[in-house]
This record gives C-alpha cells, structure tokens and sequence, in this order.
C-alpha cells in the first residue's frame, strides 16, 4: 500500500485530491520519522518532520484527504496516542488497520523479526517464538491496540478489514479494498503487479541470523544507512542463491493449538468489536513436526557468509563496504 501512495503521489493528488503526506517520510514509502518519534527516539530525525509538522502540512495542503502511514503506529503507547490526537485536533481522522490471520502472521513476523539484524548470539526456533509469553506479538493484542487508538480517537474512527479478505477484493485486491476505504473511486490498478508479502526463505533467515551475531561479536555500531545497505545486500543475495523462491514455513500442529489458544480470540474479539463481524482465520499448510523447532542458524554455514560479503563488495559502495569491514575481519 505505501509503494502504491509513494509512486501514484502526484496522480492521486491531481485526480483525487488525495495526499501523501512528505511529512515524516525518512524512507521514501512510509512516514517512519514519525513512529520513530515515540517509538525509537534515537532514529527521530527533527529536520525530517514531527507530528506537530504533519498536523501544519495537512492544514495547508490543498487536498482534502491526507494520509500518514507506518506499520510503527501500531505499537504507540496510550501516551504517544493521545499526543497524536492532540496534533491532529480539529481533523476528521478515521485509523485503518487490517487484522491478518495469526498462523500466517506469526511465520511472517519470525521471519522478517530475522531482517532487523539485533545484535544477539541466540535466535529461537519458531515454536519457541509461539510459546514466548512476554513477547509483544501484535496480533495477540490487537484488541488492546484499537481500544488504545479508540480511546483517544472514538470507536467510529476505527476500520478494522480482513487482510484475507481485502486480498480478494475484485479489480485490485489489497489496493482496490484500501482505495475504497479512503473513497476513491476509478483508480486504475491494472499496471500494479500483482502483490505479494516479501519473501524470506530459512536459508536467507539463517545468513541475517549470522551476521546478527556477527554484531554482537565485534560490537560495531552500524548507523541506520549502513544498517540498510546491510540488510538489502543479504535479502538481494539470498534472492540470488534463490532462497527466497517460496517463504518459510514453520506452523504445525502443536504451533496451530498454541495459535487457536493464545492469539486466535484476541482477534476474533477485535473484529466482533470494531468491525461487527465473526471472522474465520484460515491458515496455510501444516508441516511436519521438526520444521517449528529447526534453528534458522543451522541452515546455512561458513562458505554462505563468505559468498555474501564478495556480493556485498560487488553492489556496494566501497565507503559501506569499509563500514562492514569489522564484521569480515571477526569470522
């Protein structure tokens, strides 16, 4: 959805009076500067646009519907909620979230939870993921999430939509079911290629898990460019080695009964509530027993790294591939 808003930004103004807003937007597809403003401090760039800047960009922009998105909302406290409501008083505000079964979420979450490259020697298996009772799996408190964003905003403000649901809206899919939710009508999707969550094969998973370690180890303090450069390198070599030709699969049964248990009634609680509807929450195909508690790590071994940092040296600059130059120098 982001890709669509940044790359039809200027038809959509002109056509539908809708904006993107620039506001916030550190990277090109989402308003990430202003989740990290509550959420990541340390990422919060003030020359790129607070909520107070949004709130002024809005009030000046000649359109007249604005839209500010990052996946990052979803996790604002109660606080950084009502500092939000507080910027964006006097606007007609309505919060749209798109609740995702939580069998296929969870596998996408541990697997893109492997992207962030986090400094750390241990990264459990799936099914040790599932169990994690302290963890702040989003789909096991979107309940809590939309009575937050409710509390400070109004229940009618939510739309709550089916991820599952929305894929199969006609002429479109995901995108033809958001533009409907923003009112527009008549947008042409027929050049959009067709949508898919990225993809993350194990192997790949187990190239980010190594070079997680690999921070850990030399204790270098990658910034957040190079951080990138990083993390797109490995993605675009696993796509090369073609790990990534079909996402991994990790549910079985004993993780679906833990899902249906833990995860599955926090859903079907939010769309009762916010969306008036009872929900089936489907899922993708069973696997075998072993497959929940392989280790990614394992998956891959020495000759993998090095194969990855001669691709690094290829695509990247050679002021990043200097940056990375610690990591090499630790295997």
């Amino acid at each position: 959805m982001q890709k669509f808003l940044a790359e039809r930004q200027d038809d959509l103004a002109a056509r539908f009076s809708l904006r993107f807003c620039r506001t916030g937007r550190s990277w090109p597809r989402q308003n990430i500067n202003l989740a990290w403003q509550f959420q990541n401090p340390r990422f919060f760039e003030p020359d790129r646009g607070s909520w107070a800047d949004a709130a002024a960009e809005i009030a000046a922009a000649p359109e007249a519907t604005a839209v500010l998105s990052s996946e990052l909302f979803s996790r604002f406290s109660e606080d950084a909620i009502a500092q939000v409501a507080e910027a964006l008083r006097g606007f007609d505000t309505r919060i749209l979230f798109y609740g995702r079964a939580p069998a296929d979420w969870l596998e996408s979450s541990y697997a893109q939870s492997f992207r962030n490259l986090t400094p750390r020697d241990n990264a459990g298996c799936y099914l040790d993921f599932v169990r994690d009772p302290g963890a702040r799996r989003p789909v096991a408190r979107i309940l809590p999430v939309l009575d937050k964003w409710a509390a400070a905003f109004g229940e009618d403000a939510i739309i709550l939509r089916s991820f599952e649901t929305a894929r199969t809206t006609p002429d479109g899919g995901l995108m033809a079911d958001f533009a409907a939710q923003l009112g527009l009508r008549g947008v042409d999707f027929s050049d959009l290629p067709q949508q898919r969550n990225p993809r993350i094969g194990i192997k790949t998973m187990g190239l980010f898990h190594n070079f997680s370690r690999l921070l850990l180890k030399t204790g270098v303090p990658l910034a957040r460019k190079p951080r990138d450069a990083l993390r797109n390198a490995i993605n675009r070599y696993g796509r090369k080695q073609g790990w990534n030709e079909e996402s991994a699969r990790f549910n079985t049964a004993e993780t679906r009964a833990i899902i249906a248990e833990r995860y599955e009634p926090q859903v079907r609680a939010a769309f009762h509530k916010y969306a008036g509807q009872e929900i089936t929450l489907a899922g993708g195909p069973l696997q075998p027993d072993s497959i929940a508690r392989q280790m990614p790590a394992d998956q891959v071994g020495r000759e993998d790294i090095d194969g990855c940092f001669r691709f690094i040296e290829e695509i990247c600059t050679p002021e990043m591939v200097a940056a990375f130059q610690p990591l090499r120098d630790a295997l």
